[in-house]
């Protein structure tokens, strides 16, 4: 542009001196005048060039990060730290909301589940002190019973809903249900057994508060089923009268066979927990999912569920899997986790085809 106005200067002291006429000026200066439109229409056509060309990252856009943050948050969290747009105060505190959120989000869920499971509020009790065999009141002439302890412990699996038994522990827990005023007057629910082993029995017959209190010795007659190797749940009437306690301590529990079949585990109603084990038996189905490969072994008395982590499937185990028929004879080399009356669910360490075993 200088150097137009330049040219402009020089031509007009020509035109004074009579080097060049009138005519010749404004012909060069409107020559002159016309390069400099074409000049400034062409760079501002290159600037807008420049400028579509030079497109905004996603990251970089607020509203979409802010969005993002809202339905999708960890997309959001890592556009907002990609951003180039915002400030490091702004990621902090962008970053300290969306948790902040997600944590109210979470204890709200958690506090409807609590509200759902357990519609009505209860008194509660704390613990009580370990029991041992010798702390049972037992009478030799009362009814059969069998401890909290022998449950837990023993390698025989004494639950299921078809058994009708007295069981005799201490009382952990009274649950007395209240209404929507507050009140209440009977126990329909309590909870024994001994340090974090617990059966928590419904009460076919309520009974008043005032009857027992936590560490009293109490039997139910009724059933039970284990949930895990420290809890069960079941159902029963208090037992009042005299009861004979099988004598038992740790020391009686039966060693857990190293090998042994699907037929003999629920034929004995075995009780493993997670003892290392061989289990063997016939496929009875088998299907993969997300997260791991399941394989049902069968017999006339239950089902061993036997499922194996994703995290433990490598070439070998799927080649094994693939050639696996409903009717072969296979082996589990692993743990139970789980043990309920006519099924068990078993952590498969190792697969063993067409055991000679």
């Amino acid at each position: 542009m200088t150097d137009n106005y330049e040219e402009l200067e020089r031509l007009s002291e020509l035109k004074q001196k009579g080097v060049i006429t009138e005519e010749e000026f404004n012909a060069k200066k409107q020559e002159i005048l016309s390069g400099k439109q074409n000049s400034a229409k062409n760079g501002a056509n290159k600037s807008s060039a420049t400028t579509q060309t030079v497109k905004l990252k996603w990251y970089d856009k607020k509203g979409m990060v802010a969005v993002l943050c809202v339905i999708l948050w960890p997309l959001g969290l890592y556009g907002l730290w990609k951003s180039n747009v915002f400030s490091k105060k702004w990621k902090v505190g962008g970053t300290f909301l969306v948790f902040m959120a997600l944590m109210m989000i979470f204890s709200a869920g958690g506090n409807k589940s609590k509200e759902k499971s357990s519609p009505q509020p209860s008194v509660t009790s704390a613990p009580a002190a370990k029991a041992s065999k010798t702390s049972y009141r037992s009478d030799p002439s009362g009814e059969k019973s069998i401890s909290v302890q022998q449950i837990f412990e023993d390698t025989t699996n004494w639950g299921g809903t078809n058994r009708n038994q007295v069981i005799t522990g201490y009382v952990k827990q009274l649950s007395i249900p209240k209404d929507a005023l507050g009140k209440g007057d009977s126990v329909t629910s309590i909870s024994i057994g001994y340090d974090d082993k617990t059966l928590f029995m419904i009460l076919d017959t309520p009974i008043n508060p005032g009857d027992y209190k936590v560490g009293d010795q109490i039997s139910i007659q009724g059933w039970f089923n284990l949930v895990s190797k420290s809890y069960g749940t079941g159902r029963g009437t208090v037992f009042t009268g005299p009861v004979s306690i099988m004598n038992w301590d740790y020391t009686k529990r039966e060693k857990a066979p190293a090998i042994i079949t699907v037929d003999d585990y629920f034929g004995k109603n075995m009780k493993l927990g997670r003892t290392p084990i061989t289990i063997v038996g016939q496929v009875a189905q088998k299907r993969v999912d997300t997260n791991e490969i399941w394989i049902q072994l069968g017999s006339g008395a239950g089902t061993i569920q036997g499922e194996m982590s994703k995290s433990k499937i490598n070439a070998k185990v799927k080649e094994q899997y693939e050639s696996i028929q409903v009717g072969d004879r296979v082996a589990f080399k692993g743990s139970f986790n789980t043990e309920i009356m006519g099924t068990g669910y078993f952590t498969i360490e190792e697969l063993i085809l067409n055991p000679t075993f």
